[in-house]
């Protein structure tokens, strides 16, 4: 009895040493309570989770231990309900503040008479797992929020194209339809483009990603929706063994990123087109001093000549045709500044049938037998607020550009007519403001121009024409005269199908004022004392010569200085001021305002090349005051020089 009392005994405590060796060294914690809460004893494993000994937790209540108290009442009530339970998990504190999150098995331990006497369970920390969770819960989260971003749609199907799932802004896209309504449907069943399905093919085929930018996109059956432009990629979507099982889509509407980038195109455009312009501008301004008062001294002699010959005299032919020449250069430089906008116009109420009808008698003795001229005026009036030379030059310049564009002939047509410009006109044209307009239209039925020629054709020295036919400025011209009437141009054309130009000028709600009567050819002679200052030597000899001529006693001054100091030394002599605007040392605004002081009755006329702003002159404008554009052409200076001596002072 004694040895099989010991065999026991010791089997016991083989038992026991075993099961004190997996207590101590179980990855899991083991713990005991007593029924009040406190650890009567727990494994080492703890250390590693909490920090703690378990020298240290013996002996302590298990609620000081919870990381949220309510943890502890939940944990509690459910092993009171359940005596047993399973995978509860609770937060732990850690030794130094950190967080453990724990998994519970634990069930309810009861002595001989069945009252409950302590708690027995394991611990398992969970701890990475939960970490895990919450990045995968944030990565999702993350995923969903891009996956429901406003403006970008996006679709996932499979490999057959089916739907999946598509976000919000990919349902809302056809005519507010919900995600739900696209699950299961085939992409093509709704959508069928034989192009796109051949590239979403492609995608699955190679496993490769598809992009595509400004991708033009027209909805089947939908014209009235027009055509909208997006950037849209193709993602193959690949299972682990890199088999493709899917397809995102993601679709981003550019459409009016388009349409800015197109009209901040245009402004560029326009732009450059502006400096064009701003540059022959600069040119125009700056040589139509020096170039008009050579054209002043040659109309000046030509006219010399022709007072000087006979009617009947054989020569007289020569200087005939010396003084138009001469004109149309000064025409020339006119429509030059008129383009530059710094020749100073002289609008009044005109009727536009009247100009065409004038052009037109014009057009028949330089346009070839071989072009046909149509001409079709408005049924009533049609009042312009315009400068008759300029619209006339406008007429001018396209009827040469049309006969250029018929070689071998062909028919030219102008027609003037009346329309109203309202909002729908200016949006279908993209120019305009809303008022009543005369339209000129002038048309041939010559070769024609592509677009690339269409877009330039109103640029300074851009010309189609070979070398000698054409400077290029005389549809820049053009242009800017339109501009300058506050008007606006347009050209439709196609190669092999002729030319039109539109021209949009304001109706002008005002009378046409009774033609002047016509002048004599030379108005009287005159013995008044002229002081005349003119920096040009060639001019100022040409403009004292035909003064004389005509009676008058000229003192001539070579500059703004000069011009004063012979002012001062014959005061009392001098009946009239003639004063170029632009000279050395002083303007002739400067010398007139410095003579003034003394005279305040003193006369002048002031003779400008061109006039980029308005003379700024003291005096009240009609009041012995008057102005000569050059190049002076004989007949109208005399004729101002009489009207200005002949008024009255005031």
């Amino acid at each position: 009895g004694i040895v099989r009392q010991m065999v026991a005994q010791e089997a016991l405590q083989l038992s026991e040493s075993k099961y004190r060796k997996i207590f101590e060294n179980v990855q899991d914690v083991f713990f005991q309570t007593d029924v009040n809460g406190i650890f009567t004893d727990i494994s080492p494993s703890i250390l590693r989770y909490s920090g703690y000994r378990r020298e240290e937790l013996i002996g302590t209540p298990v609620v000081q231990y919870y990381w949220d108290p309510q943890d502890r009442t939940g944990f509690v009530t459910a092993l009171q309900q359940k005596k047993e339970i399973a995978d509860f998990e609770i937060r732990m504190k850690a030794r130094h503040g950190g967080l453990v999150h724990a998994s519970v098995n634990a069930h309810l331990l009861y002595d001989a008479a069945g009252i409950p006497t302590g708690v027995e369970g394991s611990i398992r920390d969970i701890t990475e797992r939960k970490h895990a969770e919450e990045a995968l819960r944030n990565t999702n989260e993350l995923l969903e929020r891009v996956f429901s971003v406003g403006h970008i749609q996006i679709a996932y199907m499979d490999r057959d194209f089916n739907f999946i799932r598509v976000n919000d802004a990919y349902a809302a896209s056809t005519e507010g339809r919900s995600p739900e309504y696209f699950i299961g449907k085939n992409h093509f069943a709704l959508y069928p483009y034989k192009e796109n399905e051949r590239i979403f093919r492609s995608v699955i085929e190679s496993g490769e990603p598809y992009h595509a930018y400004n991708r033009a996109f027209e909805y089947a059956g939908r014209p009235e929706r027009g055509i909208s432009y997006w950037d849209w990629t193709l993602l193959p979507v690949k299972a682990a063994d890199k088999s493709v099982q899917g397809l995102v889509m993601i679709l981003q509407d550019v459409t009016e990123r388009r349409r800015s980038a197109e009209e901040k195109e245009k402004l560029e455009h326009q732009l450059r087109q502006a400096q064009k312009m701003e540059a022959i501008g600069q040119l125009a301004g700056g040589i139509a001093h020096d170039f008009n008062n050579i054209l002043s001294t040659i109309i000046g002699y030509g006219s010399i000549l022709q007072m000087k010959m006979g009617k009947a005299d054989p020569l007289r032919v020569n200087a005939d045709y010396l003084i138009e020449a001469a004109n149309r250069a000064a025409h020339l430089t006119r429509s030059l500044l008129a383009f530059s906008r710094k020749q100073v116009m002289n609008p009044r109420p005109v009727d536009l049938n009247g100009i065409m009808t004038n052009v037109e008698q014009f057009l028949r003795r330089i346009i070839g037998e071989d072009i046909e001229i149509r001409t079709r005026t408005a049924g009533g009036e049609l009042i312009i607020n315009a400068d008759t030379g300029q619209i006339e030059q406008v007429l001018m310049n396209l009827a040469t550009n049309a006969r250029d564009a018929m070689p071998k002939g062909g028919v030219l047509g102008i027609e003037a007519g009346l329309l109203r410009m309202d909002e729908e006109f200016i949006k279908a044209h993209g120019y305009g403001e809303v008022g009543d307009y005369a339209v000129i239209s002038v048309s041939d039925s010559g070769m024609g121009m592509d677009g690339e020629t269409r877009k330039r054709i109103f640029e300074p020295f851009f010309t189609t024409k070979e070398l000698g036919r054409g400077t290029g400025l005389g549809l820049a011209i053009v242009y800017g005269i339109v501009q300058q009437h506050h008007g606006f141009i347009n050209v439709y054309s196609e190669p092999g199908s002729g030319t039109t130009f539109r021209i949009y000028l304001p109706i002008e709600h005002a009378a046409v004022p009774e033609a002047p009567v016509p002048e004599s050819a030379y108005p009287a002679r005159g013995n008044e004392t002229i002081l005349l200052a003119e920096d040009d030597e060639t001019l100022r000899t040409m403009t004292s010569t035909i003064l004389q001529e005509f009676g008058y006693t000229v003192i001539a001054a070579v500059d703004g200085d000069d011009a004063l100091l012979q002012f001062r030394e014959n005061e009392d002599r001098i009946q009239l001021l003639m004063l170029d605007m632009i000279m050395p040392k002083r303007t002739g605004n400067e010398v007139y305002e410095e003579i003034v002081r003394r005279r305040p009755d003193m006369k002048a006329i002031f003779i400008s090349g061109y006039t980029p702003e308005r003379m700024r002159i003291r005096t009240v404008a009609g009041q012995g005051i008057a102005e000569i554009q050059k190049p002076i052409l004989p007949k109208d200076l005399l004729r101002k020089i009489r009207e200005l001596l002949d008024t009255k002072s005031i």
